[in-house]
């Protein structure tokens, strides 16, 4: 993992998630694409642009959401985005690392109150079945 720190700020601008896919594949925040949409009505068309980018780089993507847990019933190990609320009133993502904060991209460096969802990346299989 080498930190990124992310360039542009706010909803829904900011490309914190951006910082947190070049700090995990250690590469430039520039050769990260703007995955989410930017029209506040939301739009999903995103989910299948990373996974198609993260099999490009040998792995795949999970979203693994809290919908009703008071607490995570999962602790991965290695590195893996979360997402929440951040002190800001924003929604952030941050890196961790087997249960705790490992970096945020944010110049505060304040992290997250609460952990709504993770996304996790599992190495592809580059053999033969």
């Amino acid at each position: 993992m080498k930190p990124v720190q992310q360039t542009l700020f706010g909803a829904p601008h900011g490309n914190c998630f951006a910082a947190c896919l070049a700090s995990i594949f250690e590469t430039t925040i520039e050769e990260v694409p703007r995955f989410r949409s930017e029209d506040p009505a939301g739009d999903d068309r995103w989910w299948p642009d990373i996974i198609r980018w993260c099999r490009a780089r040998g792995m795949t993507i999970v979203l693994y959401p809290n919908e009703s847990f008071t607490e995570w019933p999962i602790v991965p190990i290695g590195y893996y985005v979360a997402s929440g609320p951040a002190a800001r009133g924003l929604q952030h993502s941050c890196v961790y690392r087997s249960g705790k904060l490992c970096w945020d991209p944010h110049p505060d460096a304040t992290g997250l109150n609460s952990i709504e969802d993770l996304m996790l990346f599992i190495p592809l299989y580059q053999g033969s079945l």
